[in-house]
């Protein structure tokens, strides 16, 4: 949550820093600001609203300097509002931050009593003002925030500017992403690399503790003990294709269209093609007692689904934790345990507590991220990268499919180490169903037109229901968390059978139950649900196949989805649902890509 950027280089930055944050501002979209080193002061520019709001106030009002910081805000501490925008300037000093410092109010107290006086409601300001006491009393930067940072508990990632030095940045971080980077001539800093991507080739990614001082062509870092050292380097490069939405209406829509590409490269990473075998570190799993899956939000979902792969391919006991709740809940961990944690952004603070959880009792932990420079890469005993790119939509779409594609192929390959599977079964499974995803997802997207028809009259309902059973349960509380992330419908996801044990008293005329049935093995049994809810009145919507649309048909509306084998199903299903909430959204005059009240990557709690 928030973005961060910073640059130092020979020319006014303001508008390349207001460039960098728009490049996260999925990350953020309350408020933005930037401020600059000039002359001895700290120049600054702040706007409410998203960061187009702050590129039209900097047009107007152009800013001086050749060294800076910017920020996209998602609200923590206080209201949207131009006061408690970033950068906070107190004294000497400019600051920005994502994160949360836990202890502020006391903090505030204790500033306030020596009569510090505050401007927002924010924690931020309360570091602005012990930065620029600590400034006052040290003189040196990097001493400040070394002794600032001891005094803060919580999650922070901090960039610094000073008025009496305009040819500097600072920076500090704790438990959330921050990145740096040199060019000759110039300096950068941001809590993404993406931020940066036209301006470097290579990245640092800062290590928790860490304090760097940015200068022209030169970055000093030093770790929590105050050794000077060296964070490895990896390239980052993101084209213009990949930044911009091209021919799309929305970030969202452009990447529900590059799933198939996405699969297609975990595909020929995951698979060798000399070998046939699955290239995945799960070795360590194989001889487990239980396997523990642990994720948040959408990759929660990912999760519930995999167990069913875990289960049946792999014949391994396994129970799914929201991060959330596991962390907290004291839970009975051995080494007989293997845990898998989920998260696109590898940074999800619930997700990273819990993975340090078990990594403090001596389990081995899988992480499945998106960033493999993340902090949940760095600090799991082993990693899958999904390869999905950057995702700018608030709402998943293809890191989801892609945390799917990573957890099928892992339960394959787990069955044949465990014995469950051979190997000519594992070939089986590799050529007919992994190779057909793609395609499967591709046909769906065939069907945003059918979908779009039928999607635009939930715009205007209270509530919809989505039901499924099996793996399709999953993905009915998918379906349900996407309609409410951008279209604001009040949308569930239930468990099928479980319609008459409660759920059904939400049915009046007319409510929207959307039902995931393809024909399988609980077809019937699921259409016989559907059925319950018709006769009180539901108007149901049956995604299911070739084979069951008949069936289907005679219960209300229904939409033949590609047929492909059981294990693939979910991904053509699930673009099936991203394209509905889409849809919806559009209809109902949303910002697809901003919901309201919600951030892409959440790094607090």
């Amino acid at each position: 949550m928030c973005g961060i950027v910073g640059m130092i280089n020979g020319h006014p930055v303001a508008s390349d820093l207001v460039s960098g944050i728009q490049r996260l501002e999925y990350r953020g979209y309350d408020s933005a600001g930037v401020a600059t080193v000039d002359g001895g002061q700290i120049r600054r520019r702040r706007a409410v609203g998203p960061v187009s709001a702050l590129r039209s106030l900097v047009d107007q009002v152009p800013l001086p300097g050749h060294a800076g910081i910017a920020h996209t805000r998602w609200a923590t501490h206080g209201a949207p509002s131009e006061a408690n925008a970033h950068p906070h300037v107190v004294g000497a000093v400019g600051v920005v931050h994502n994160g949360i410092i836990e202890n502020h109010d006391e903090l505030r107290d204790e500033l306030l009593a020596i009569g510090r006086t505050f401007e927002s409601q924010t924690d931020t300001e309360v570091v602005a003002h012990l930065l620029d006491l600590a400034l006052e009393s040290c003189g040196d930067p990097m001493m400040a925030l070394r002794e600032v940072s001891t005094r803060l508990e919580g999650s922070f990632a901090i960039g610094m500017i000073v008025s009496s030095d305009p040819d500097a940045l600072y920076a500090t971080c704790r438990n959330g992403p921050l990145v740096v980077a040199q060019e000759p001539g110039a300096a950068y800093l941001a809590s993404d690399g993406s931020a940066i991507a036209p301006f470097v080739d290579a990245i640092q990614v800062l290590e928790c503790g860490d304090r760097a001082e940015l200068r022209r062509g030169h970055i000093r870092v030093l770790d929590e003990r105050d050794r000077e050292v060296e964070r490895p380097t990896r390239s980052v490069r993101e084209s213009e294709a990949e930044a911009g939405m091209g021919e799309f209406p929305s970030f969202m829509m452009k990447e529900i269209h590059e799933q198939p590409e996405v699969l297609e490269r975990q595909l020929a990473a995951y698979v060798d093609g000399a070998t046939g075998a699955i290239r995945l570190p799960v070795e360590t799993l194989a001889d487990k007692d239980q396997l523990i899956l642990s994720a948040c939000g959408t990759s929660y979902y990912a999760c519930l689904l995999a167990r069913y792969w875990f289960e049946e391919i792999a014949g391994m006991p396994c129970r799914v934790d929201l991060a959330s709740e596991l962390r907290y809940r004291n839970p009975a961990l051995s080494d007989r345990h293997g845990a898998i944690f989920v998260s696109q952004s590898g940074e999800t603070a619930d997700t990273l507590a819990a993975l340090r959880l078990v990594e403090s009792v001596g389990m081995r932990s899988l992480a499945i991220v998106n960033v493999e420079e993340s902090a949940m890469a760095r600090e799991a005993s082993f990693v899958i990268g999904t390869l999905a790119g950057t995702e700018r939509g608030v709402a998943s779409t293809k890191a989801f499919t892609a945390q799917l594609f990573a957890l099928l192929c892992s339960a394959i390959e787990l069955g044949r180490l465990r014995g469950r599977i051979a190997d000519d079964e594992v070939q089986s499974l590799i050529n007919e169903v992994l190779h057909t995803i793609p395609q499967a997802v591709i046909l769906t997207i065939a069907c945003s037109a059918r979908l779009q028809a039928y999607a635009e009259s939930l715009a205007s309902q209270p509530r919809a229901i989505f039901v499924g059973r099996g793996p399709s349960f999953p993905l009915a509380m998918e379906g349900a968390l996407k309609l409410k992330e951008i279209a604001y419908v009040h949308a569930e996801g239930f468990a099928a059978g479980e319609l008459k044990h409660g759920p059904l008293a939400l049915i009046e005329e007319g409510t929207p139950v959307i039902a995931i049935a393809p024909h399988d093995a609980l077809f019937e049994k699921s259409l016989s649900n559907v059925q319950e809810a018709a006769a009180r009145g539901a108007a149901p919507f049956i995604l299911t196949d070739a084979d069951g649309i008949g069936r289907a048909l005679k219960l209300g509306d229904a939409l033949v989805i590609p047929q492909v084998p059981a294990l693939a199903q979910p991904f053509a299903y699930a673009t099936a649902l991203q394209l509905i909430a889409h849809h919806a959204a559009t209809a109902a005059g949303n910002d697809v890509d901003r919901p309201r009240n919600l951030a892409k990557s959440v790094t607090v709690e």
